[in-house]
Order: C-alpha cells, then sequence, then structure tokens
C-alpha cells in the first residue's frame, strides 16, 4: 500500500511533527510512504519527501506519486488536496490534532461548514486525537460515521532510560543551587499555551526557592513566538519574578533530561488537543499538573495520577502547583507510579501506530 502524508514537518517542531516523524518512520518499514511538506532539512533513506513552495504544486505531486491513501496532518492544505484528489478517487483521512471551533473567528469555522459539505464525498474522513475533538465535531453536524478517534502515543522506554543523565547537571548548567526547585513547562510561545496565566501564578507561590522554566521547541524562531517571549518577560518583571523566570530553547532530544531534571511539570494551556509533553512527562516518573481543557481529561484523573487545574485561573492554579510540590513521600510516588501505568497501558506508540495502520487498511477496503 502506498501511503501519501502531507503536513508542516522538522525542523519546524511541536507535538505534532513528532507524531508524524514517529508514523512514518514505523509505516516505512513495511509500506511505500511519501511525505509532502514546505518544509526542507529532513534526510532519511526511510520514505520520500517532495518539497512544495506553493499549494497549486500539490496536486501535481499527487497525480505523480497516486497514492492509495492520503492523510493530511495540517488543515491548512486540505481544500486544494480535496479538490485535486476527487478526480483520482484517492481516499483522504484529514488528521486533526487541535480543533479550535469555538476560539478562533469566522474564517475558522467556514473551513469547517466546508469540510462538512465535503464529507459526504465517501472517500473523505477525519481522524482525530481524543474523545472530547470527536464530541465537538459531532455537535458540529459531522455524522460520527465518519470520525475515528486514534489518540497519540509515546514510546514510555524513551522517558525512562534517559541518556546522559547526570543528576544536578541542568540545576549547574542554569546556575541554579541544589535547594532550587524547578518547575517546568514544555510549550510552543503562544498565547493557546496559558504561559500568562502560569508566570501569573508562580507569581503568588510563597517558596522562595521555585524557578520557572519554559522549554520552548528549536526550529520555530518566528517573529510572533519572539515576541510573545518578550511580553512573557515583561509580565514577569511587571509581576516581581522575572528574576525566576528562564525561557529557553531545546531541541527535542534534549527534553527527556529536563523532566528527569525537574520537581513538577504544569501545563496551562487554553486550549488543547492530546498534548504529547503531558505523556513524556508522566513516562519520565515526572509530578504533571494540567489545564482541564481538550483530551487532557482522558489522560490525568484528578489527583489519581496527576493533578487538573480551571483553565485561565491562574488562582486555582497557584494553589495546585503548592499542592502538588507539598505532596507527602507515599503519595507522591503513588501518583507517579499511576501515572506511568496510564502510558504504558494507554498511550504507547506501538498502539497509536497499529491504529493508524488499521485505519488505512479499513478504509482502502471498505472503498474497494
Amino acid at each position: 500500500m502506498k501511503l501519501l502524508f502531507i503536513s508542516r514537518f522538522i525542523p519546524y517542531i511541536g507535538g505534532r511533527e513528532v507524531i508524524l516523524q514517529s508514523i512514518l518512520h514505523k509505516l516505512s518499514k513495511n509500506r511505500q510512504v511519501y511525505l509532502l511538506t514546505p518544509d526542507k532539512g529532513y534526510f532519511t533513506p526511510d520514505f520520500t519527501i517532495f518539497n512544495f513552495k506553493y499549494l497549486q504544486e500539490i496536486p501535481m505531486l499527487i497525480n505523480k506519486i497516486r497514492p492509495d491513501i492520503i492523510n493530511i496532518h495540517a488543515f491548512y492544505f486540505t481544500k486544494p488536496i480535496l479538490l485535486s484528489s476527487h478526480k483520482l478517487n484517492i481516499p483522504i483521512i484529514l488528521t486533526l490534532h487541535g480543533l479550535f471551533l469555538n476560539y478562533y473567528g469566522k474564517k475558522y469555522r467556514n473551513f469547517f461548514e466546508f469540510i462538512k459539505k465535503y464529507l459526504e464525498n465517501p472517500n473523505f474522513f477525519i481522524s482525530v486525537v481524543c474523545e472530547h475533538h470527536k464530541k465537538q465535531l459531532k455537535d458540529f453536524g459531522i455524522s460520527l460515521e465518519k470520525i475515528y478517534v486514534i489518540k497519540n502515543g509515546i514510546d514510555p522506554k524513551r522517558f525512562i532510560y534517559v541518556k546522559n543523565f547526570s543528576e544536578g547537571i541542568l540545576r549547574k548548567n542554569l546556575y541554579l543551587q541544589p535547594s532550587n526547585r524547578i518547575i517546568l513547562t514544555v510549550a510552543r510561545l503562544t498565547p493557546l499555551k496559558g504561559l500568562g496565566y502560569l508566570i501569573k501564578a508562580f507569581s503568588l507561590l510563597k517558596s522562595k526557592n521555585l524557578v520557572l522554566l519554559i522549554s520552548t521547541p528549536t526550529g520555530r524562531y518566528n517573529k510572533e513566538e519572539m515576541n510573545y517571549r518578550d511580553f512573557l518577560l515583561k509580565q514577569a518583571e511587571r509581576l516581581g519574578c522575572k528574576n525566576k523566570i528562564i525561557i529557553q530553547f531545546h531541541d527535542y532530544e534534549s527534553v527527556p533530561l529536563l523532566y528527569k531534571s525537574c520537581d513538577l511539570f504544569v501545563l496551562s494551556s487554553v486550549i488543547e488537543g492530546l498534548p504529547l509533553s503531558i505523556l513524556e512527562a508522566m513516562a519520565c516518573n515526572l509530578l504533571a499538573v494540567a489545564s482541564d481543557v481538550g483530551g487532557i481529561s482522558e489522560i490525568i484523573k484528578n489527583g489519581k495520577n496527576g493533578f487538573l487545574i480551571q483553565p485561565e485561573n491562574y488562582k486555582n492554579t497557584a494553589r495546585i502547583i503548592e499542592k502538588s510540590l507539598s505532596l507527602g513521600g507515599a503519595r507522591k510516588r503513588h501518583i507517579i507510579q499511576n501515572a506511568r501505568r496510564t502510558i504504558i497501558k494507554n498511550f504507547s506508540e506501538e498502539r497509536m501506530i497499529g491504529q493508524y495502520e488499521e485505519l488505512f487498511l479499513n478504509i482502502k477496503n471498505k472503498l474497494l
């Protein structure tokens, strides 16, 4: 079976790109796999990459490859693909890693009106990363028969057996004292991640030895994110905690070292899908606190394997952070162990890859 994936890709990195990289490498072991992307700089013998500069090039490349299945992972490439593949009778799956129907404006909702109409085509399907998104699409009027749920997954071994890990090395590199406790968040520099609320919450914490480390992925040095970084630092200065806020870029390979070295993970997003950072932190035995948005409550069961916070509520966030940092040893170990079991049982990379492969086969056979 010949599989074509269309998306942004490395070095433009976020959770979507990490997931897609995993899918491409795993499926290429027994399938013909192709990637169409506007991003250059990634080389691999495992699958074939075609770069495009303009959307108008996509139909020509699809016609050249003639895939059995097209899987789109960036919604803004969808329209020209639908229009071209309709003529070629190729089944298409649009994978949504996030869904912002109640957040973005009219233009975004108009796109989904177009999608809803096009789903009358028997060759077009949608996959989402959480049950929450499935419900949103259903409420928008999209038939459940057209929606598949494949939850994100990671390789737990990568986050428990961390190479080159040395206790205290992060504090040394950040010029911190051994007594400093580090609160970590791993997120893109965007208001969607609620970083402003997290900094407000941090400013309310009573302990004097806390540091907030905001780790953001390399490869995304755009003006918008740099401006937001400056905004966050100015906010921290106004709140009197700038000297305890560290914003750093880290490549994806070094992120497990951060999880291993910090004392608490917090994700304060305003809107989410099924974030990889929570799965990774929990797999790394790092206590996780996260906003109750999107599919996060499908991962974290409050008080059992982590803690949920109210989105956009910095006072509640501060209170839950204080509670998490003050947990007794036995209770903390119990929650951390439950968290790791959750990841191994429900959010493994192996399960995710198997479900994507099953979806492709089912759709191909269904349309024969």
